[in-house]
């Protein structure tokens, strides 16, 4: 992102492939003529976000879209007074079209590689993402590639139990695919011992 570059009150964060059909164009407008000066963040919703099999539950969701550049930090409290952290968000009816020309799940899971080889840890958010992509479009070498990776995050204190049976369910296809039936059968007991997930049913 270059937010630092813009110097507008407002900033707008936009992908490439995103469009706004012309009635979303009339809402974005008017948003600009009636806008309140305290929002500090507008939120769109994103739609067509199932198309190509991506990760995402939902087809329309909100994202933050439009942000105040400069940030005036309000006191609040008639006593013991504190500064509102907390933004003030907006959540908009401008729908924004997602429309990829193409699968990125490729390119997706090269980036997770990258951002792993060069130590960074993945947040709770894009480790369940990285683990999704696999199992929606990755190939067998995919898989074997992730497999060190999560099994050394499924031994970490740090994870919750939802990103634990999301790492076992990678590591259990990559040891099936490479035929390594005592760690198949590890990691697969693992989730099972606990609620079990439809994926390792499969496995199973």
């Amino acid at each position: 992102m270059h937010f630092p570059k813009a110097t507008k009150e407002y900033i707008y964060s936009a992908d490439a492939d995103e469009v706004l059909s012309e009635e979303n164009r009339r809402r974005f407008r008017l948003l600009k003529e009636t806008l309140l000066p305290e929002i500090e963040i507008v939120q769109m919703k994103y739609g067509n976000q199932l198309q190509n099999g991506t990760v995402y539950n939902f087809d329309e969701e909100y994202r933050p879209k439009l942000f105040r550049r400069l940030r005036n930090f309000v006191w609040e409290e008639p006593i013991h007074e504190t500064v509102r952290l907390e933004p003030v968000v907006y959540d908009s009816d401008i729908v924004i079209t997602h429309m990829p020309e193409q699968n990125h799940a490729g390119r997706d899971l090269a980036n997770f590689r990258k951002q792993i080889a060069q130590g960074r840890r993945l947040s709770r958010r894009l480790y369940g993402m990285y683990a999704r992509e696999l199992f929606l479009a990755g190939e067998a070498r995919d898989f074997l590639e992730a497999e060190d990776y999560f099994r050394a995050e499924v031994s970490s204190p740090d994870r919750s139990a939802d990103e634990i049976t999301e790492g076992c369910c990678v590591v259990a296809r990559a040891a099936r695919l490479r035929g390594a039936a005592v760690t198949f059968f590890k990691y697969t007991s693992k989730v099972i011992a606990g609620d079990g997930c439809s994926e390792i049913c499969c496995e199973l």
